[in-house]
């Protein structure tokens, strides 16, 4: 997503998204969901 980081932690992941919109988090979200289960 265009002007938003994201960081992968070993913990966990972190999305920096200071102008997001609900849509586009949760556009965001299912991508990141989608690729996971791709692994």
């Amino acid at each position: 997503m265009p002007g938003c980081p994201c960081y992968n932690f070993e913990d966990g992941l972190f999305l920096e998204c200071p102008g997001a919109t609900e849509d586009s988090l949760k556009t965001a979200l299912t991508n990141v969901v989608t690729i996971s289960k791709a692994k």
